[in-house]
């Protein structure tokens, strides 16, 4: 499986409670950045994008840490690093653990991406024009 990569493919965002995850690498909370570390960061995109859907543990240690050799762990240890950051509490709880399945991103997440951009389109318009001076017969230039 390939591996996570966190530079940004869009300018799209995600936006729950007081938190927008912009896919530059950096999380505001009410309008303040909040240091999030890149495998956090990483852990909480793929859990932002199957928001209320189960990911399975597998699939987050192939996605974030590759082929690197990796246990359980540390995603357990980044999981809990990520639950601080986001000051989870019993009624705010943002990430489900499942046992046995992996987890799940349990809060609404609004995806917000820019418009498309339009497609330009150039037009040439060629006006009829007057000759008002003539050097010789080929050349005429117009002063208008």
């Amino acid at each position: 499986m390939p591996h996570f990569n966190p530079v940004p493919v869009s300018n799209k965002k995600f936006v729950f409670d007081d938190f927008i995850l912009n896919m530059d690498g950096s999380l505001l909370r009410s309008e303040k950045k909040v240091n999030i570390p890149p495998k956090e960061y990483a852990v909480l995109v793929i859990l932002l994008e199957a928001a209320g859907e189960i990911v399975s543990k597998n699939t987050l240690l192939d996605q974030v840490w590759g082929d690197a050799e990796v246990n359980e762990e540390s995603l357990t240890r980044c999981i809990y690093a990520l639950r601080r950051i986001l000051s989870e509490d019993k009624e705010h709880r943002y990430i489900e653990t499942l046992y046995g399945q992996g987890y799940r991103f349990n809060r609404p997440v609004v995806v917000v991406s820019p418009p498309a951009p339009q497609p330009t389109t150039h037009t040439l318009a060629i006006l009829p024009f007057r000759c008002r001076i003539r050097f010789n017969p080929r050349v005429c230039i117009t002063l208008s």
